[in-house]
């Protein structure tokens, strides 16, 4: 005989429908053809026949359902100090916005916040950065989003990881999501797929590790796809540079965006919590970036032989440190040590950049740390990064200015700013 369950010993999270009051009983099953039902946060997905676990984990019709945003809402109802975070790159940064502090997407979502739950103490990170990927964004989320404690974040990188190798975006997402949901206490993560003036991007490489970890997303894309063939606007309306590669924004283009976004926030006052996950599934492609670690190359000079060809430079690009390590001695070369299998270095590029080789235990690095170019017509920062595939154990960097330049550099100087490393064991950090 079937055990009988007594409903009400179960913790609310158990309860299920039981558990939420008569009105949100109601809208919920108003909606419920539109869900999808969510078994445990990261359960393995049924295949579309629902005869067991789908081996690669990726969505299907009996997926599990994504969390709710409710969590974050109630902390601002409840008029608690709350940390939102924008962790991305061009959307979220501002580009092309006539005043980013004011007209961009980041902007007007906080503006919203701000002015719909004015006892709420709202802190508002930019961990932003225009023209980078998700890789770099694991490396670097412990210093420009965990410290801060979030409660809130949204992650927008598919406009860049779209020219990169699926299985690298598909580790660089699952180490964000990792590291978000493995603190004391997560935030809720909202992914974010902006549209590009190129044409669809490749959704379901964040999609099929949102579905995994039952994280929502909002495909920002095919709505502005809908919005241009009703003829609401343009695309020299909605980007600043509709015919290239620039992620850039126009006012109108960043209103129409955030007024989304502001709208699945609204959607999620009228959702019910979802209960806070205590672990984590194992990972469905990698936890090689659970973790990333930025190390300023200027600091490390302490530990590497005399070079009196190299000297210190200050800088205040926040996404730098205060100091950089500057040569323009074609053949000057620095020697250091690093632990981990994933390996990037920033670099501050300009007109009067060079060219250098990065060696790895006395052999070439492979692509695209090979060789590294910091020729730029305008100075901004560079990134270089090895998404893995390095052996675990101790290794030694060697950076050597090279003789040639590029053809339009007006001299030969490199600027070197953090060494980022992942892969290695957290017992080790």
């Amino acid at each position: 005989m079937p055990r009988k369950i007594d409903r009400d010993r179960l913790r609310p999270e158990e309860q299920g429908l039981d558990a939420i009051p008569s009105a949100g009983r109601r809208a919920l099953l108003k909606a419920l053809p539109l869900l999808l039902v969510e078994p445990a946060l990261g359960a393995p997905s049924l295949d579309v026949a629902g005869q067991g676990p789908s081996p690669t984990g990726s969505a299907s019709p009996l997926a599990p359902a994504r969390r709710s945003l409710r969590r974050a809402i109630d902390k601002l109802v409840a008029r608690r100090t709350v940390t939102v975070g924008f962790l991305g790159e061009s959307l979220s940064a501002g580009d092309g916005a006539s005043q980013p502090e004011r007209t961009s997407m980041r902007a007007l979502v906080t503006r919203w916040i701000r002015q719909t739950f004015p006892q709420a103490r709202l802190e508002a990170i930019n961990a932003a950065v225009s023209e980078t990927d998700s890789l770099y964004g694991t490396l670097r989320l412990r210093r420009d989003l965990l410290a801060h404690k979030p409660d809130l974040v949204l992650v927008e990188f598919l406009r860049l990881d779209a020219r990169r190798d699926e299985k690298a975006v598909e580790k660089s997402i699952e180490g964000i999501l990792r590291q978000l949901l493995i603190l004391s206490q997560p935030p809720e993560v909202l992914l974010l797929y902006p549209a590009s003036p190129q044409g669809p991007l490749p959704v379901e490489w964040h999609e099929r590790i949102a579905s995994y970890y039952g994280i929502p997303s909002l495909d920002l894309g095919s709505e502005v796809a809908r919005a241009m063939g009703a003829g609401e606007f343009q695309p020299n309306q909605f980007w600043t540079q509709p015919s290239g590669e620039s992620g850039g924004l126009t006012d109108l283009g960043h209103r129409f965006t955030a007024e989304r976004v502001i709208a699945r926030l609204q959607a999620a006052t009228q959702e019910p919590p979802s209960p806070l996950a205590r672990t984590l599934p194992l990972p469905l492609v990698s936890d090689e970036l659970n973790y990333g670690e930025l190390r300023p190359i200027a600091e490390l000079r302490s530990r590497l032989r005399p070079e009196p060809h190299w000297r210190l430079e200050a800088t205040s690009d926040r996404q730098l440190p205060t100091h950089l390590l500057v040569t323009d001695r074609p053949g000057a070369e620095i020697s250091t040590y690093f632990e981990g299998t994933v390996l990037g270095l920033t670099f501050l590029q300009g007109p009067d950049g060079g060219s250098f080789e990065v060696l790895i235990d006395g052999k070439p690095a492979l692509a695209p740390l090979a060789r590294i170019e910091t020729y730029h017509p305008v100075r901004r920062l560079g990134t270089a990064l090895l998404p893995g595939g390095l052996s675990l154990g101790e290794h030694t960097l060697t950076l050597r200015l090279l003789p040639d330049r590029h053809p339009k550099s007006s001299g030969q100087k490199i600027r070197l700013g953090y060494l980022l490393v992942g892969g290695q064991r957290p017992e080790r950090l």
